[in-house]
């Protein structure tokens, strides 16, 4: 007998030069909420951004911390949810940054609980799947 996979909750953030780390606390739960989820395993983010906080919020939420690739990001631009084309302009190609990045981490199985959440300048999504 197979066991069955371990699903993980992945969340993605994607943020812009305004936002904060309360904003991004803020998000991150109020997307929690949302979907009643207790705990996060892995924080998603793009490799080509830089903040300051977001080692201390992946330690906040006991969540691995994981930098993904633009190629990846855009690879999972036809499984999300919404798109912002200021983004993908900004990006050249990536318009969906947090649910691309929760599903780029999520793996195989992945899926996205909803569409992704906005605070300020921070967007959050969430996805499970059995991880990489």
């Amino acid at each position: 007998m197979e066991a069955m996979p371990v699903m993980i909750t992945v969340a993605g953030l994607g943020w812009n030069h305004s936002a904060t780390p309360e904003q991004a606390m803020r998000v991150l739960r109020i997307a929690m909420q949302t979907y009643s989820i207790q705990k996060i395993s892995r924080l998603a983010v793009p490799d080509f951004k830089k903040a300051e906080w977001l080692a201390e919020l992946a330690h906040a939420f006991q969540a691995e911390l994981v930098a993904v690739p633009k190629p990846v990001l855009i690879q999972m631009q036809p499984l999300c949810l919404t798109h912002s084309d200021i983004v993908a302009e900004a990006t050249r190609g990536a318009s969906s940054i947090a649910e691309a990045c929760a599903l780029a981490v999520a793996g195989h199985g992945r899926v996205l609980y909803g569409a992704r959440q906005v605070q300020g300048g921070v967007t959050c999504a969430l996805a499970k799947g059995e991880g990489l």
